[in-house]
This record gives structure tokens, C-alpha cells and sequence, in this order.
């Protein structure tokens, strides 16, 4: 399914049961670890980009507003952790990446207010926008080739 493909996108991760331990921990992980290995088997000249949904908040706590870095701090520690070793291992690949990090993820409509860039800040954006930031930014155009924008209303 990856061979002759342009762009991958990958948008895995741990369901978080109420304020209790994440579901699925590790898939994102995982997941980027399989995809990694299908990639290097295709011995394409051009490999395709790869695309991770990841999360503010990981690797740095720059795009986490101050109120809730204690609470992304206690809770989201540990998914945090093999989303951080996911994009460690995408950057180490030599795959050209984009990793969209954006804030709580919401179920709200496309809104298109979005900010997207390196460090920014909020507390929510929706999963549709999202979306909308990766088609219309990441995939449509190569604003994003090797960079991790963060997004938040």
C-alpha cells in the first residue's frame, strides 16, 4: 500500500478512558516502527513523506500553555513518552516528516481559525481541523517538509 505512494499519514494514539490510564498505549509507537520498516523495504529512490498526528507537549512543553503543563505533566507522561520515541525514530530515518502537534483534540466542526507554526499555543483544537491543517497545509502544499508545527485555536 506504500509503494509508489507520495505522502503517509499516520494519525495514531492511546484513547484516553475519562482521566484514567490511556487505552492502546504505545500504538502510535508501534505503528511508526511498522511503517518505518515497510518504507525501507519499498528501496524507493524518493521514500514518501511521512505525516504523524503527535501532540503539544511532546518533546518540549514550549507550545503547552503554563495553566495545564502540570496536568499534561501527570497524566500524559507516559503516551506522551512513545509519541516522543515515534518521532525520534521518523527524524533519525532519514524519511522526509512533517510532525503535526496539535493541542487537546476536540470533536467540534472545521472552523479553519486555527494557528499552526512552530511553538504555538492553546488548549484545544478540533479533529476536523486538523485534518483540514493536514490536507490543506501538509499534503496540498510542502510548507511543512521536515518541521513540527504545533496547532491551537
Amino acid at each position: 500500500a506504500i509503494n509508489g505512494a507520495d505522502i503517509v499519514v499516520c494519525s495514531l494514539g492511546a484513547k484516553m478512558d475519562g482521566f484514567s490510564k490511556p487505552v492502546d498505549m504505545g500504538v502510535e509507537e508501534a505503528g511508526i516502527m511498522h511503517i518505518l520498516d515497510i518504507v525501507k523495504e519499498t528501496r524507493a529512490d524518493t521514500p514518501p513523506r511521512l505525516i504523524m498526528v503527535s501532540s503539544t507537549g511532546v518533546g518540549t512543553h514550549n507550545d503547552v500553555p503554563w495553566l495545564v503543563r502540570p496536568l499534561y505533566s501527570l497524566l500524559l507522561s507516559a503516551p506522551h513518552g512513545h509519541k516522543a520515541r515515534a518521532e525520534i525514530a521518523i527524524k533519525n530515518s532519514g524519511v522526509p516528516y512533517t510532525l503535526v502537534r496539535p493541542a487537546w483534540l476536540t470533536n467540534g466542526d472545521v472552523t479553519k481559525t486555527y494557528r499552526a507554526g512552530d511553538g504555538v499555543r492553546g488548549y484545544t483544537v478540533s479533529r476536523n481541523d486538523v485534518a483540514h491543517f493536514i490536507l490543506n497545509e501538509c499534503v496540498l502544499e510542502t510548507k511543512w517538509v521536515n518541521a513540527s508545527p504545533s496547532i491551537a485555536y
